[in-house]
């Protein structure tokens, strides 16, 4: 599954909401950019907090306008096989908290 968004940072300093698919304490996943980095996360169990999370090591400026892709295959054997972020089309290193859900 894959998630493509053009984005324009108007701020670094606020967590701004790229995308996301569920409600305040039971998302499913969501796409953010949290000081200037782009996060991931996903829900480990119905109804649960947010469980595991990837942060990009890209960091964007006030101003940057550009294109933001998150890659999910449930199938890979990591995290870093099941999750993957570009942004530019350019792919960011990442660092996880948790394992990624498998399909």
């Amino acid at each position: 599954m894959t998630w493509f968004e053009m984005v324009k940072v108007t701020s670094v300093g606020a967590t701004s909401i790229i995308a996301s698919k569920g409600a305040a304490g039971d998302y499913s996943w969501g796409i953010q950019i949290e000081a200037g980095l782009v996060a991931v996360y996903v829900s480990t169990a119905a109804n649960s907090a947010i469980g595991s999370y990837a942060n990009g090591s890209h960091g964007l400026s006030a101003g940057d306008q550009t294109s933001v892709a998150v890659v999910f295959d449930g199938s890979g054997v990591t995290n870093a096989d099941r999750l993957k972020v570009y942004i530019g089309g350019v792919a960011v290193s990442l660092s996880f908290t948790g394992t990624i859900p498998a399909l």
